[in-house]
């Protein structure tokens, strides 16, 4: 891994903890939603999930 996807990942990961402030996030249907990262290091890109559907990709 270079410098670069590292770079990429811990902000990815510093965004979606800041974004929990201990209050649930909802969607428009009262759902709590769901963020995933997908580290494919195979194609040099993460893709950033949210509530099942890409949100989107660093590469």
């Amino acid at each position: 891994m270079n410098i670069k996807s590292i770079t990429v990942f811990l902000l990815a990961v510093i965004l979606l903890s800041s974004c929990g402030n201990n209050s649930s996030k909802k969607g428009s249907d009262g759902e709590e939603l769901k963020a995933t990262l997908i580290d494919k290091s195979s194609e040099k890109k993460i893709d950033v999930i949210i509530d099942g559907k890409l949100f989107t990709s660093f590469c």
